[in-house]
């Protein structure tokens, strides 16, 4: 026949002749032949508990900012720490210490042990700037934290601001001054993107066979609207030529820097528009004449083609005149002009010809007076 229960004493504190409490578990008797018996009483007893040894070993850890001292374990979960005599340590070293130990439930004891505490990192956080160019002088920051929480100094960027477009990677060092921390040393990355910015070009003119200073009418330098900044602008128009023909052209631009640099900066400018106009001349057509019941070649006489004054080109010029007919009647007739293409285009020019004269002088003839008689 069994009996099952638990048998504990009092208190867990070292003593002599302590109590011991049996608590039964279940129904109490167990086993085959638990059937004969009824269990009347169980009876308490007393017991001694005797004071325990403990074990001090040498404490090696990384530095948190704490008081360390060597490291002393009893029974289990207990906490012996403020039993232990001894000089802490929180700073990093390697120390050497006498401790003693007193404590009702234990052996005391003494005796020495190292106490040994590392370097921990620190925290660095980075963070670099990444925006868009405007002109400012720009920096990557950093913050050196310990295992506190506590601000760290020591921690420098080995780079001077960026203000320009760019992806820069500077280095950065953390030098500690407190002896607890490990020196450490990275890099970090910032960049600079190019600011979008627009321009519209104007528009120019200029007639055919000259041309037109284009920076001096559109400007050589646009604002970039950051800072007062200004780029520079070459143009370029195929109708910015004495030989471009009238009609619209395109005026596109080169961006270059000025005062601000256009790598800072994206900008496709938006196309002007260059007119070359017809340009005016003036033609006084000749005067011819010829007599009553003739006519002249008036192309011959007075030119098919005349000078325009512009590269060298002549225009056409067709004649009509009303005296120029076998039948026109002595008098001064207008000699008018039709202007046709010559070398050059006609629909480059403007031109009215002044009208030239015809004269219709009286035929020369003779006749002679025939012979009569009478009586």
């Amino acid at each position: 026949v069994s009996l099952a229960g638990t048998a504990n004493f009092d208190t867990a504190n070292v003593g002599i002749n302590k109590t011991v409490t049996f608590t039964i578990t279940g129904t109490g008797l167990t086993g085959s032949a638990a059937g004969n018996y009824i269990l009347d009483s169980v009876r308490n007893d007393q017991a001694d508990i005797a004071p325990a040894t403990v074990t001090v070993s040498d404490y090696t850890g990384v530095y948190d900012g704490l008081a360390h001292g060597a490291t002393i374990v009893g029974a289990p979960g207990e906490d012996l720490s403020g039993s232990l005599i001894m000089t802490k340590h929180s700073n990093v070293g390697i120390y050497t210490e006498s401790w003693t130990f007193a404590n009702a439930n234990y052996i005391a004891a003494s005796g020495t042990n190292n106490i040994t505490i590392t370097k921990a990192n620190a925290t660095i956080v980075t963070s670099g700037y990444n925006g868009v160019y405007d002109g400012a002088a720009h920096t990557a920051t950093l913050t050196a934290t310990g295992v506190l929480g506590e601000s760290l100094s020591g921690l420098v960027l080995n780079a001077t601001p960026h203000s320009n477009a760019g992806i820069y990677s500077d280095g950065w060092t953390f030098t500690d001054s407190t002896g607890n921390y490990n020196s450490t040393s990275g890099s970090i990355v910032s960049s600079i993107t190019a600011k979008a910015i627009s321009h519209t070009i104007g528009n120019a003119s200029h007639v055919y066979g000259g041309t037109v200073n284009l920076a001096a009418d559109l400007g050589a330098t646009f604002l970039t609207g950051v800072n007062g900044e200004t780029l520079g602008l070459a143009y370029s128009s195929a109708g910015n030529s004495a030989t471009a023909n009238v009609g619209s052209y395109a005026i596109t631009g080169s961006v270059s820097d000025g005062t601000g640099l256009a790598s800072n900066y994206t900008v496709a400018p938006t196309d002007g528009t260059l007119t070359v106009g017809a340009k005016a001349i003036s033609h006084t057509i000749g005067n011819a004449s010829h007599v009553y019941g003739g006519t002249v070649n008036l192309a011959a006489d007075l030119g098919a083609t005349f000078l325009t004054g512009v590269n060298g080109e002549t225009l056409g010029l067709a004649y009509s005149s009303a005296g120029n007919s076998a039948t026109a009647n002595v008098g001064s007739y207008a000699i008018t002009g039709s202007v046709s293409d010559g070398t050059g285009l006609a629909s480059n020019y403007t031109v009215a010809p002044t009208d030239g004269t015809l004269t219709v002088g009286a035929k020369a003839i003779s006749h002679t007076i025939g012979n009569a008689s009478h009586v």
